[in-house]
């Protein structure tokens, strides 16, 4: 079995599985069709557009020039796609050009794809449930953490914005919402990774009557 690292979650992953295995393999992208026919046609493309450029492509490469990026095995595509057709269990596979997650609650089935000469395994992951709406920290100095939306506010509540958070002495500003208000003048689009530490619920009420629909649910910090 292999040693899994503990993820703390609130939910399953896709609200289904808990366990998540990431591996790398060159262009595994291609199997999210799962269609051989189509790993066929990129790389019959290929050959065609690397004949068409001939001599072209053969001087660029051996001046470090790469044009289209790795070329992954196509035998070993075609094989990792006829191992996941006959999956028989419930899982989820989501591909990113070279690298994979697959979801699943069958510790067997991560057994089976751990074996896969051709895959290299850079994660296994298993849920670690946490209580909805908690956010474990190892030392929390305040009860809430509040995330903001992604959204773009004006000049003006900005600024608004900018004077009410550094006049609050007892919150605890994220860093990439610190450097937001205070280095980047003209710039007015919020990030979902900004986020504010505190206690006060009530000043929650006034951020949203400076920036309506800006904030996430407050989350409850709880010690690791």
């Amino acid at each position: 079995m292999l040693e899994s690292n503990l993820v703390p979650r609130s939910s399953l992953y896709y609200n289904k599985y808990e366990y998540a295995i990431g591996f790398y393999m060159p262009d595994v992208h291609m199997v999210r069709y799962k269609s051989h026919n189509h790993i066929d046609s990129i790389f019959k493309n290929r050959e065609d557009r690397e004949y068409r450029m001939g001599f072209m492509r053969k001087s660029l490469y051996s001046a470090g020039v790469d044009l289209y990026g790795p070329t992954g095995d196509i035998y070993q595509l075609h094989e990792f796609l006829y191992f996941i057709e006959n999956i028989n269990t419930e899982y989820k596979i989501i591909t990113q050009r070279h690298c994979g997650h697959l979801y699943t609650n069958d510790t067997n089935l991560f057994q089976e794809v751990s074996a896969l000469e051709y895959l290299r395994i850079t994660s296994y992951n298993k849920v670690d449930p946490r209580p909805a709406g908690t956010l474990e920290l190892k030392n929390p100095k305040h009860d809430y953490r509040t995330y903001f939306k992604n959204k773009r506010i004006s000049n003006d509540e900005k600024e608004q914005l900018t004077k009410f958070l550094l006049n609050q002495s007892d919150i605890r500003i994220g860093p990439g919402l610190l450097h937001f208000i205070t280095q980047m003048p003209n710039y007015r689009y919020v990030q979902s990774n900004y986020f504010i530490d505190h206690n006060n619920m009530g000043l929650l009420t006034m951020i949203q009557m400076i920036c309506p629909a800006i904030l996430n649910e407050p989350l409850m910090l709880i010690k690791r």
